[in-house]
């Protein structure tokens, strides 16, 4: 990471509130967990690593579910990390340069991390580097195209020219300028290159009670074969991907 975004993770959870809210961090660990426990269909785990882990609330709840024999939480901000236990081990350490043995990890977590990070390329290197053959990666990715900026709540702040980004962002209140990377739909399929690819957005969005994302997808809106049916015409536009990517 550059200094600028190395600091900013370093005290993320003073940067962005929102992240310490506890209940929607466990939601959202629930929805991944589901989505990995589909995708594993009954396969024993022996070890869950979320890289980006912010706070391992999130993984907490993988863990309740997957039952891996060792989790490890990977962050670089120390303060809002929990206690190591016997199962769940907090690492302060950065994305670009795992502290992990090469191929030794089954379930590897990356949920909107690529856009904070300086180098996304080198995030799926050592993502790569660390898994298992047939191991798999929850990676839940921006879309650039979508046009509410997620972080800030600003509309197009990430179309922007940079200067005029950070002028909305130090509006906001922050001390930084406009740091997040995010990436198209083509540009995040060729950064995933190499692995197989198994979409779990449009199935998230046809039954999200299933996937436990009734928090973001009302079911009662719209039938769910109409979901699907826009889902699949409108997936370059779609706010932010929800894919399992196996290492052959």
């Amino acid at each position: 990471m550059v200094v600028d975004l190395k600091k900013v993770a370093t005290e993320y959870s003073k940067q962005y509130p929102k992240i310490a809210d506890e209940k929607s961090r466990r939601i959202k660990g629930a929805k991944i967990a589901s989505i990995l426990n589909h995708a594993l269909a009954g396969q024993a785990v022996g070890s869950v690593v979320d890289v980006g882990a912010s706070g391992c609330i999130p993984l907490e709840e993988v863990v309740k579910v997957l039952k891996p024999t060792v989790a490890i939480g990977i962050d670089l901000d120390e303060a809002y990390m929990p206690k190591p236990t016997d199962l769940l081990k907090p690492v302060i350490s950065d994305a670009a340069l795992l502290p992990l043995p090469d191929e030794s990890i089954d379930i590897l977590i990356c949920n909107h991390v690529y856009e904070h990070v300086s180098n996304s390329d080198i995030l799926m290197k050592e993502l790569w580097r660390v898994l298992k053959p047939n191991g798999l990666v929850y990676f839940g990715a921006m879309n650039a195209r979508w046009p509410i900026e997620p972080h800030y709540n600003i509309p197009m702040l990430h179309w922007m020219p940079s200067r005029l980004a950070e002028f909305f962002v130090r509006r906001k209140g922050y001390d930084h300028g406009y740091l997040e990377k995010p990436f198209s739909t083509p540009s995040l399929e060729r950064l995933v290159k190499g692995f197989e690819l198994i979409d779990y957005t449009v199935p998230v969005i046809e039954r999200p009670e299933y996937f436990g994302a009734g928090d973001v997808i009302n079911s009662r809106w719209l039938s769910s074969s109409f979901r699907k049916k826009a889902a699949k015409i409108f997936y370059g536009w779609l706010p932010s991907y929800l894919w399992i990517l196996r290492k052959p």
